[in-house]
């Protein structure tokens, strides 16, 4: 995994009717998956880390409602290919990402994707 990009402070997502806003603010981080040598899913199973140690799960219904030409929410990437994904969480407001954690189930493995190095 690899981070394209990682845009914080987002008080708001969407227009009109169909704008949603955070309880604290919007983290968007966008991440490629390249050349995995089995197929890896991105869902749910990826988090948040920010410097205070604190994890935040994927807000799903702002991540489903993202819209972008360069990136999805969601989806496998298999073996050999690659993807470019958009993960959204909802984190207190001036909280500093640190890290993504993919969990990929109790007998794959997982990893952590530093932020901002």
């Amino acid at each position: 995994m690899t981070e394209i990009s990682t845009e914080v402070g987002v008080r708001g997502l969407g227009a009109g009717s169909s704008r949603m806003e955070p309880e604290g603010e919007f983290v968007i981080v966008v991440l490629e998956v390249a050349d995995p040598e089995t197929p890896v899913t991105i869902s749910r199973n990826v988090t948040l880390e920010t410097a205070d140690g604190a994890i935040h799960e994927v807000a799903g219904e702002a991540t489903r409602s993202h819209r972008t030409d360069d990136s999805r929410p969601y989806g496998v990437v298999a073996a050999g290919e690659s993807g470019t994904f958009h993960q959204i969480y909802d984190v207190p407001i001036g909280s500093r990402p640190a890290a993504l954690r993919l969990e990929l189930g109790p007998a794959d493995a997982s990893g952590t994707l530093p932020l901002g190095d």
